[in-house]
Parts: structure tokens; sequence; C-alpha cells
């Protein structure tokens, strides 16, 4: 069974076709959405200026945790999925999706004193990086992303849907991409680095 089928059940007399229309309109607006709330000023804390994920997206963190126990639920209801290892199954594989995502906009963290950048990642060691240290800055619309390269730190990852991106870019003393990137822009073009 296709999700569409799936949603179907939930929608009794609309086509498969109109469901999967809807979703695929619904998730760039999504995206969309998502990205404007991030153009906020950086948060100040101890001296520090800091880039974080908003709270927009905390939020949906904490519903698709929600999903973890409904889908299932909702899939038991319908007749759907049959058995108890089934429903587990379900609910530990849509957990696998949501897991990476709570650890990344949980545990990110880019801060900055004027001299030092500061990261702050689930998935390497914490730096600290001079600001000096940034060769250049490109945006990378493959990963929505911006991206810092430094002489021997490697380079630093910043998120597009994240809050306070202007403050760092006006930090650095090399070139940046325009700020908001194409996606809130309307579509002009990037380069990709």
């Amino acid at each position: 069974m296709t999700f569409s089928e799936f949603l179907a059940t939930f929608l009794p007399g609309q086509p498969y076709w109109t469901i999967s229309v809807l979703l695929a309109l619904m998730t760039p607006c999504l995206l969309w959405w998502l990205a404007r709330q991030s153009v906020k000023e950086s948060l100040k804390s101890h001296g520090q200026r800091r880039v974080a994920y908003t709270g927009t997206m905390k939020y949906l963190v904490r519903a698709a945790w929600a999903l973890v126990v409904v889908l299932p639920a909702l899939a038991a209801a319908g007749g759907l999925v049959v058995g108890t290892e089934s429903l587990i199954l379900m609910a530990c594989l849509i957990a696998a999706g949501v897991l990476p995502v709570q650890l990344e906009v949980r545990g990110l963290g880019i801060g900055w004193d004027g001299y030092w950048l500061y990261t702050q990642s689930v998935w390497r060691r914490s730096r600290r990086i001079p600001v000096n240290s940034v060769t250049r800055c490109g945006y990378s619309r493959l990963l929505q992303s911006y991206r810092l390269h430094t002489t021997k730190n490697g380079i630093v990852t910043v998120p597009v849907f994240t809050k306070g991106i202007p403050d760092l870019l006006a930090l650095l003393s090399v070139t940046t991409p325009p700020y908001p990137p194409a996606l809130l822009r309307g579509g002009a073009r990037q380069t990709e680095t």
C-alpha cells in the first residue's frame, strides 16, 4: 500500500492523485514558511551572538515525535497493519527518521564574539575558530546551508533554517552570498560551493 492509498482511507471518495497533489503542494509551502521563520536576529547571551534553530523548528520536531505514536495507532485502527511486531517496526522506522533531526535541532550551536567562532554539533567535536581564518563563504543549494571555508578547521555549515545568519555574514571579512538565499527571494540563481 502506498502512502497515498494509506491517506485515502482517511479521506474516502477522494482519488489517490488528489492526495498526492496536496502533499506535493504542501511540502514546498512548509519549507518556505520555515525559511521565513528563520529571518530573525541572532540570539545574544554572555557577550556572544548565536545562530540557532527557530522555535518553530523545535515545535515541528515535537510534532514529528507525536507521529511515532499517532501513525501506527491510525494504521492499527484502520486495519492496515496487523500484529504488534509490525506496529513496533513502523514506530521504530518513523523514530529513526525523527531522531537525527532532533539531534541536529537541539545540538547545533554557532556562536561568535567578534574574534572567534564557537561551533558545537552532535556530529563532530566543538571548535573555536578565529574569525579571520574564514577564507570564503558560499551557499549550497543542495544542503540548503551557508558554508564557511576556513584555513585549518574545515568547513562550518550553517543551515538556512536557523535564525541569525545575517548577523553572522556581516561579521565576516570575505565576500558572502546574498541573504536571504534564492529560497526566500523567489528563485534567483546562486553559486554552489
